[in-house]
């Protein structure tokens, strides 16, 4: 079985050299999101920003893509990003979004620096699943929710 290919647009060359698509390491689970710009970002104490990664990627039919934060993002920005899905069928610009919450409340602005990477992209696969309707099984959690399984 072949490995499926995602396929990537660069918005110019300076993104392809600057914020290639890529993993950062091998075995890595993202393909890292960049600030695909020559400009600083400011984001103000409860702003989102929406960051453009510079790229256009088809994801193969039977999966789709995950934006998600980089580790380092909270510990060293303590920013969070949003989490995203990409369908395989959109092949549109993409982004990630990015929020200050202000912890701590600090009341200072954030900077994202050109070709910083905040995010990344993680690809997972979709099965095809067939929905029926009937009566749910028995299980052992049943309709136990929120901590349940800690009591």
């Amino acid at each position: 079985m072949s490995n499926p290919q995602i396929i990537v647009q660069y918005d110019n060359d300076e993104v392809r050299d600057r914020a290639e698509f890529s993993k950062a390491l091998k075995g890595d689970a993202g393909f890292d999101l960049f600030n695909a710009t020559d400009e600083t970002l400011t984001l103000a104490p409860y702003q989102s920003i929406q960051v453009n990664a510079g790229i256009r990627v088809k994801i193969p039919d039977g999966f789709c893509g995950l934006v998600r934060a980089r580790s380092s993002t909270f510990f060293k920005k303590k920013l969070f990003v949003v989490g995203g899905l990409i369908d395989s069928g959109y092949t549109g610009p993409i982004f990630s979004f990015v929020w200050h919450p202000n912890l701590m409340h600090i009341d200072r602005p954030v900077l994202i620096k050109p070709w910083e990477s905040l995010s990344q992209l993680i690809i997972v696969a979709t099965p095809v699943l067939t929905v029926v309707e009937e009566e749910m099984p028995e299980t052992v959690r049943g309709e136990k929710g929120f901590g349940s399984t800690k009591n």
